[in-house]
């Protein structure tokens, strides 16, 4: 066996691994950029799968790691990938929901709440619907309902629906819009205030005393 056969050979043997990680990138803010990070998630997740897949079958991928002997089956390889695949769906479930920190934060392990990127807590979070953007050098401010948000490091991307435009200096409502996509640096300094507008009468007129 040439070097590429045994280079194929191993991609197809962890081929549950490789698609559980990818699949857990697209639907997750879990980005694995590395290339040994990735391989070492795609080797665990492989395993584990592989593991599981034993009690079904013999653990030949088992013996393969250990021994070298080459003897798994495509038929096992298709059960760990399945397998693979519904452990990464619980795998998602728990990182979208946070359900680790919510368990963390029960036994005062932590305090911690998620992401430390204070823009995907915010628009992860359900209660984030209605928002007033207000984007800096820019003359108006838009109020509208998020639809989609971006997770890139880089860039903020964001989509509102039914779009109520003002003027920022005065606030004389402009016009309105179905759809707007807003496309931002990261370094771009922006307020987002999330809820309805209202006067608090108390604070006012305290200020006036």
């Amino acid at each position: 066996m040439n070097v590429s056969e045994f280079t194929l050979t191993l991609i197809f043997l962890f081929l549950p691994g490789i698609l559980g990680v990818l699949l857990i990138g697209a639907l997750t803010t879990i980005k694995v950029t590395e290339v040994k990070i990735f391989s070492l998630y795609v080797y665990l997740l492989s395993v584990i799968s592989y593991l599981i897949t034993g009690f079904i079958n013999d653990y030949k991928f088992v013996n393969f790691l250990l021994q070298g002997t080459l003897g798994v089956t495509p038929k096992e390889i298709l059960i760990a990938t399945i397998t693979s695949l519904i452990l990464s769906i619980i795998i998602i479930y728990i990182i979208n929901f946070k359900l680790m920190y919510k368990l963390a934060a029960s036994m005062r392990l932590s305090t911690k709440y998620g992401s430390n990127d204070v823009w995907l807590t915010l628009f992860n979070d359900k209660k984030t619907a209605w928002i007033t953007l207000r984007p800096s050098n820019c003359g108006e401010y838009f109020v509208g309902e998020v639809e989609h948000f971006s997770d890139d490091n880089n860039f903020r991307e964001l989509t509102l629906l039914n779009v109520a435009v003002y003027e920022n200096e005065s606030g004389r409502y402009l016009f309105s819009q179905e759809k707007i996509y807003f496309s931002f640096p990261a370094n771009q300094e922006l307020t987002v205030e999330i809820g309805s507008h209202f006067i608090d009468e108390t604070r006012k007129e305290n200020q006036n005393d």
